[in-house]
């Protein structure tokens, strides 16, 4: 009976350690997750492209004529663009994701368009 008595023991602090390690796994995975999610938000400072190709009267879009800072889009309202450097060199209507002009040092949004003539899409 004794020895009986002692295995059941044993099973209970097996099975309190096995919990505590648990929790501990289910802690961690929780700051894991909140930090994966924190390195994925939206940057507010990031140069968004939003251009509109084909929009009536060429806005919402920049071209190669077109001076760099110039309003392009949404004027006067919160979400106003400017004509921005792409890293390709073409002009991008874009603005910083938490509105107003990109950053000086964050003014490279990207594009896939192949050229920035005005009147060809």
């Amino acid at each position: 009976a004794q020895k009986g008595k002692e295995h059941h023991i044993k099973r209970i602090h097996l099975i309190r350690r096995t919990g505590d390690t648990m929790r501990r796994l289910l802690v961690c995975l929780l700051i894991c997750q909140a930090s994966w999610f924190t390195a994925w938000a939206e940057d507010p400072d990031e140069c968004i492209n939003v251009e509109e190709p084909g929009y009536q009267g060429g806005d919402r879009q920049c071209f190669g004529t077109d001076a760099l800072g110039m309003v392009c889009g949404w004027d006067g309202t919160p979400d106003e663009a400017y004509c921005e450097v792409a890293s390709s060199g073409l002009k991008v209507c874009a603005r910083r994701r938490g509105g107003s002009r990109c950053k000086e040092g964050k003014r490279t949004p990207h594009t896939d368009k192949s050229h920035d003539r005005e009147g060809e899409l």
